[in-house]
């Protein structure tokens, strides 16, 4: 066991204090939420709310930002509000997409609930592992609501351990990355599924890589799911998923794939399956190939203004609609914490 020496244990408790922020950053984040909520999320967006998001990547680029009390009552504001529209929101037809925290998502359909890399919040820089997150109460009505969890890959913006008890306490299954959560043994809920090792070339075996499998929810519940074997860089897997729920709408999350060898798999996705919903990241190094391989109906984009990191790697909104700015790569979406947006029979624009 390592020992904290005492100057190491002052410094992570001053890392988790909140510090005053300027006096413009409150206005900034209070115009935004109002403005959000006048102008829901659109394909096309109107431009009101373009700005509206825009107008976060201020406030939210400075370097103090996750240490800011009114940042972290408006994130915790919108997470509030987004779980209470879980609970109360019974989809009859079509499919209702959330986007929390980061590259978190619920994607519910009037059959399944699925969870994608869910986290109470950020990791506190320099505090040693601290996150500022929703409350406990908060947490477990969301996990009150899921019926499978996904984890891409084994970063903290992606896994939240704490989250994860929460579900297994209520009987749902968590399906993860290789090298997610090593330290938990003989937890019959928490799966690992086996990754090629090997991308086969087109028409060699290439069949089996995209197969769907049953994959077992809470409940008594199933759905079809492809696990895809990608990267983040060369060294750290990251589970790609593509599910297929039992009224027919797929829908893949990328996590945090950008790796460029991987891309042959990525190329083909579209050749094998109708996809309904790609969430992507936002800075996955080349989008118009993510997009042309996957060939969705409609793209989400996730991971903007990750607060655990520093300001030069939090994603700005501003770079998603540049991206996405002349139409051609996908109709698309760029969505704020705790948004929703209902996807139904393919009529997005």
């Amino acid at each position: 066991m390592i020992m904290q020496s005492d100057s190491a244990k002052e410094a992570s408790s001053e890392m988790t204090e909140f510090v005053d922020a300027p006096a413009w950053v409150a206005p900034a984040l209070e115009f935004a939420d109002a403005a959000l909520r006048d102008h829901p999320p659109a394909c096309p967006p109107p431009t009101a709310r373009q700005e509206a998001l825009m107008i976060l990547d201020g406030p939210l680029h400075l370097e103090a930002a996750p240490r800011f009390r009114g940042v972290y009552e408006f994130f915790e504001r919108r997470m509030r509000r987004a779980i209470k529209e879980i609970e109360e929101s019974a989809v009859t037809s079509g499919t209702r997409i959330w986007r929390l925290y980061n590259h978190g998502f619920v994607v519910r359909t009037p059959s399944v609930t699925l969870g994608m890399d869910l986290v109470r919040g950020w990791l506190l820089p320099g505090s040693g592992g601290v996150r500022r997150g929703i409350a406990d109460d908060l947490a477990a009505r969301l996990a009150d609501q899921i019926d499978v969890m996904t984890l891409s890959h084994n970063h903290a913006d992606h896994v939240d351990p704490a989250m994860c008890e929460l579900l297994f306490e209520r009987g749902v299954p968590v399906v993860a990355a290789p090298d997610i959560l090593l330290n938990i043994t003989g937890q019959p809920l928490l799966s690992r599924p086996e990754r090629v090792t090997r991308v086969p070339a087109a028409g060699v075996g290439d069949a089996d890589l995209h197969r769907l499998r049953p994959l077992r929810l809470a409940r008594g519940k199933e759905i079809e799911c492809v696990v895809y074997p990608g990267h983040q860089g060369d060294a750290i897997p990251n589970n790609v998923y593509l599910f297929r729920t039992g009224e027919g709408c797929a829908v893949a999350h990328t996590g945090d794939q950008h790796d460029e060898p991987d891309l042959e798999w990525i190329d083909r996705i579209g050749d094998h399956h109708d996809v309904d919903v790609l969430l992507v990241n936002c800075w996955t190094n080349d989008m118009r190939r993510m997009v042309s391989g996957v060939r969705p109906r409609l793209t989400v984009t996730g991971h903007e203004l990750e607060m655990s990191h520093g300001p030069d790697h939090r994603e700005a909104y501003w770079r998603s609609f540049q991206i996405f700015r002349d139409g051609a790569v996908s109709p698309s979406l760029v969505m704020g914490w705790g948004e929703s947006f209902d996807y139904v029979d393919g009529a997005i624009c």
